[in-house]
């Protein structure tokens, strides 16, 4: 019975990823006004550049990510193994941690190495940090990704 619904998962993966690769990115264009009322709060208000890092990261995560993870960040846990990213621990700590998970995949996750620069990772990181709740209130410079991760450039 388990090896049936490892099987089961593996192919729900492969499915997923292959669909994942099907959904084209929205136009660049991005609403600064819109922007700025879904990501400003009392304790942070984004400039510009922020506001368009994190809604290109957030464009790229449902794109590639939200199939698993979900739009809501909440995962799947339960069905296929993808953990919440809302108020998740490794989330909200070591860049480094996050992202060797995300280049090297970790259990039913998937690696992404060969499908993502450090400019899209720099976004997603960026994104998952601050959304749902986890409130980091920072955006990942690039260069601390390109000292972490080289190779991926």
């Amino acid at each position: 019975m388990m090896i049936f619904l490892r099987l089961f998962i593996l192919l729900l993966s492969i499915t997923m990823l292959c669909s994942c690769e099907q959904n084209p990115l929205p136009s660049d264009k991005i609403d600064i006004n819109t922007a700025a009322k879904d990501w400003n709060s009392a304790s942070k208000i984004w400039n510009e550049t922020e506001l368009v890092q994190l809604e290109k990261g957030k464009r790229l995560y449902r794109a590639s990510c939200a199939a698993c993870h979900l739009s809501s960040g909440e995962g799947q846990q339960q069905t296929i193994g993808s953990p919440a990213l809302k108020n998740n621990s490794i989330v909200k700590g070591k860049i480094e941690v996050l992202s060797d998970i995300i280049l090297n995949g970790r259990n039913s996750m998937p690696a992404f190495a060969d499908s993502i620069n450090n400019n899209d990772l720099t976004k997603v990181i960026s994104y998952i940090r601050n959304a749902w709740g986890n409130n980091s209130n920072s955006i990942v410079d690039k260069s601390t990704i390109d000292l972490l991760m080289p190779e991926s450039n």
